[in-house]
């Protein structure tokens, strides 16, 4: 694939935060999304990824959902706050999230089912839509 068409397919925006306290894996992540025409800012915390979605709020986010500081829905929430358009791929080791840590029902994130950790290309959610659902409603 061009250089040309992966920008065309990602947009005008192609700000992109990565959030995820396993450093090897998110810097690898933040190498190959480089690669593929994002214009990447990595985070290793809960809050530097908070700080980086209010000053700089990006198009797209990849976020671990446990980090050591706290839980990455947090970020998910603060970038809603400040930009509700932005596309969310959470990640997690985890074979289920708990309904009580879910946020709002506008605050919650895509979640793709074809995505595993460790992935490489989280693009492959946001540019097949229809392999990816959003989060069932909460009882």
């Amino acid at each position: 694939m061009s250089q040309d068409r992966t920008l065309r397919e990602i947009g005008p925006d192609a700000s992109l935060l990565l959030v995820d306290d396993d450093e090897p894996f998110l810097r690898r992540l933040e190498r190959a999304m480089e690669k593929r025409g994002f214009a990447v800012e990595a985070a290793g915390s809960v809050a530097a990824g908070k700080a980086i979605a209010t000053a700089r709020p990006p198009a797209y986010a990849v976020v671990d959902l446990r980090l050591e500081d706290g839980n990455g829905l947090d970020v998910v929430e603060a970038l809603r706050a400040k930009r509700p358009d932005a596309r969310i791929v959470v990640l997690t080791g985890y074979g289920a999230i708990a309904r009580p840590s879910l946020p709002s029902r506008s605050a919650r994130p895509t979640i793709c089912p074809n995505l595993r950790t460790p992935m490489i290309s989280p693009r492959r959610c946001w540019l097949n839509p229809k392999k990816c659902h959003p989060r069932p409603k909460t009882p």
